[in-house]
């Protein structure tokens, strides 16, 4: 986790935090990732919203606090509508984001619930996909 979050401090438990906790990972073998999913979906009931990106990473996230949640607060804040805004994703943890804003592309290397919930299309990742779309948009 470090190579991510540079300023990580281990705690023995959660009540020296004096912070707003939006998030936990759960990182699971890639291959295990649905079963593990579906097993915490039972287990939370609602009290925390999972989410996957469907290759060994579940998020915990406050009920909410999806993607979507922070491109409403970015376009409020810049003054600009959700008709404004497009996204790129290719996992279950963007379908929200995707869908809220009107231009919602999915990667070509994206799961089939993510190209089955938008209708824009961008290449693969490692194609440098987000960019092949916005050099075409700003010819």
């Amino acid at each position: 986790m470090q190579h991510w979050y540079t300023r990580l401090e281990r705690k023995e438990n959660f009540d020296s935090i004096n912070d707003d906790i939006l998030k936990f990972a759960v990182n699971v073998r890639p291959e295990d990732t649905y079963e593990a999913f579906a097993r915490i979906v039972k287990k939370v009931n609602g009290k925390i919203t999972p989410v996957t990106s469907g290759h060994g990473a579940i998020d915990l996230i406050v009920p909410g606090h999806h993607k979507a949640h922070g491109i409403e607060l970015l376009a409020k804040r810049w003054g600009i509508s959700m008709d404004q805004c497009m996204a790129f994703g290719d996992g279950d943890n963007d379908l929200e984001m995707l869908k809220s804003v009107k231009y919602g592309y999915a990667m070509a290397n994206a799961s089939e619930s993510v190209k089955n919930a938008v209708t824009l299309r961008a290449p693969d990742h490692d194609e440098a996909g987000v960019l092949q779309v916005l050099e075409e948009i700003y010819k």
